[in-house]
């Protein structure tokens, strides 16, 4: 990460819905090798529109103010993830997903094979519309019916 944007990171802080799966923090942990702190506020953006509407005038039900550094009834506590691989395992886990993604480079091909005729084609791609006109229709008629 240091290559990449040139600070030397220490800490990692995690929130949101995929903070909840401990194995993902874990990885996060062992790949960065730095420690994962994941918040107790599952939805940290939520809580924090929350705060700024109750504050509002006329509202005026929360008050943020600079010299207020804790929140009553917002848990400040984080579950920590410690790394626990070493720098050369981590290199080797990088050099695979490297050749990994190599590997996965052009897989998709543009070009139509020889059984995909345009004919074929285009009956293939009106199946949907076609169901979907169908279906509509039977709904329609059937709902007429009662």
């Amino acid at each position: 990460m240091k290559k990449d944007c040139g600070i030397n990171l220490n800490k990692l802080h995690a929130d949101g819905v995929m903070a909840s799966n401990s194995l993902l923090m874990q990885l996060q942990a062992d790949l960065s090798g730095i420690p994962v702190l994941k918040t107790e506020v599952h939805e940290p953006a939520v809580l924090g529109t929350a705060m700024a509407a109750a504050q509002a005038n006329g509202i005026d039900l929360y008050k943020l103010e600079a010299e207020i550094r804790g929140y009553a009834g917002v848990q400040s506590h984080h579950e920590t993830f410690l790394p626990t691989t070493t720098e050369e395992e981590r290199n080797a886990r990088y050099t695979k997903w490297k050749m990994a993604v190599q590997r996965s480079l052009g897989w998709a091909v543009s070009k139509k094979s020889e059984a995909m005729t345009d004919e074929r084609y285009s009956l293939l791609a009106s199946i949907p519309a076609g169901l979907f006109l169908a279906t509509s229709f039977l709904m329609l008629v059937h709902s007429q019916q009662r």
